[in-house]
Parts: structure tokens; C-alpha cells; sequence
């Protein structure tokens, strides 16, 4: 069974705070962490190739209002960061007051309000790049592809199969609006129109990840 988590209250009785919070060891997450069952890892993605995680191992990591030197890892097909204690491990809440996640290696990844496809979602985006409140994020996505039996002698059964996706990459402008990265200058001065001089002069490639970056950085 997965774990979530919620926020809760400060509970003024320690016997009902022991009881009902998580991550006993770690005094900043028991402020606001609530135990509600468990994930049990063993059993998913039995029997399927590849994995639904960015990184298949735990990494440690600090949450913002949280927790430092956690372990946590991303499940980018279901949008969700697993933080794990002891032996268990559990699912942090999509609030707000936990938006902000470093992990060891220096990567961020935030939890925003973004606009994909005309909708909007909230979700974990990784922060990748930062240069005058102008914000370059990157989706990274994972999904399940179902078993297929064979139809003949001649081919092979396959497995369902846990396929990553190609990236998506977002655009926070100074309003605070995240959008999906414009595919050409027009749409991006559109976008950054206090910038218009520096996209007119530029030249990178809009899909590839280096590139978006260094823009980025000479704003």
C-alpha cells in the first residue's frame, strides 16, 4: 500500500506527535509530516523492464521546511518524490511548503503551477538554469507501455516496459507564468520582450538542452 503524507498541525500532546508523525530522527520534518500507511516497494514493477525512476537509487537530498540529508528519488511517471526511512518509504505531499528540493548532486527540482498543452498542472519541474528572475526548467517524464504477446512462432513475447520520454522543456518569465519553452524568436520575445535586442542576436537550438541553458545564462 502507498504512503502518503500530509501536513498537519503542531500537536501540543509528544504521545499523539510520536504517534502520528513521520521521521522520527529528523526533528524538521516531524513539524510537519503525517504517517498515513505504506508504500511497499518490493512489489512494483515486478515484471517490468526499465524503471519509472530518474535515478533508480535513493539520493540524499533537502527538502525545503523539511528535512536534510534524506534519501529521496523521482517517480517521473507518476510525478512524485519517495522519501525514504529505514524501511519505509513514503510519498511528500504536492504543498507548497515543501517546493523546493536540493539533492547531493546540485540539481533542483520545484514544485510549480505550470501551463502544458493549455492546461495547467501542478507538479515537479527540475530548475536547470537562472540568470535575471528568468527561470529555465526541464520535465523529465516516464511512461508504461503495456506486455505484448506474441502472435506467432515467429516473434517473441515483450514485456510491459517503463519508457522515458523526450524532455520538456519551461519558461518562467518575470510575471511569474511558466510556460512551455517558445519554438522560435518571435513567440520568445513575446515572452521576454525585455530581452527582444539579446534573442534578435542570438542563435542556439531551441530543442536542445546545452543550448536553452546558455541562452539563459547571457540574459
Amino acid at each position: 500500500m502507498r504512503t502518503v503524507i500530509y501536513p498537519i498541525l503542531f500537536l501540543a500532546s509528544s504521545l499523539l506527535y510520536a504517534q502520528n508523525t513521520a521521521f522520527q530522527s529528523n526533528q524538521n520534518m516531524n513539524n510537519g509530516i503525517l504517517r498515513n500507511g505504506l508504500y511497499d516497494g518490493a512489489k512494483s514493477g515486478y515484471d517490468i523492464e526499465g524503471s519509472p525512476f530518474i535515478y533508480i537509487n535513493y539520493v540524499k537530498a533537502e527538502i525545503q521546511n523539511g528535512a536534510s540529508n534524506i534519501l529521496i528519488r523521482y517517480n517521473a511517471m507518476k510525478d512524485e518524490i519517495e522519501v525514504k526511512d529505514g524501511a519505509n518509504v513514503y510519498v511528500l505531499p504536492k504543498d507548497d511548503k515543501y517546493n523546493s528540493i536540493i539533492i547531493e548532486t546540485g540539481e533542483k527540482i520545484n514544485l510549480v503551477s505550470y501551463t502544458e498543452r493549455n492546461k495547467t498542472v501542478k507538479g515537479y519541474l527540475f530548475l536547470i538554469a537562472e540568470k535575471n528572475n528568468i527561470k529555465l526548467y526541464r520535465k523529465d517524464s516516464v511512461i508504461l507501455t503495456k506486455e505484448k504477446e506474441a502472435k506467432s512462432s515467429y516473434e517473441e513475447n515483450r514485456p510491459a516496459e517503463y519508457k522515458k520520454q523526450k524532455e520538456v522543456y519551461f519558461l518562467e518569465a518575470n510575471n511569474g507564468k511558466i510556460i512551455e519553452f517558445p519554438k522560435n524568436k518571435n513567440k520568445l520575445i513575446d515572452a521576454l520582450p525585455d530581452f527582444k535586442n539579446t534573442i534578435e542576436k542570438s542563435s542556439f537550438n531551441y530543442s536542445k538542452e546545452a543550448d536553452l541553458v546558455k541562452f539563459i545564462n547571457s540574459l
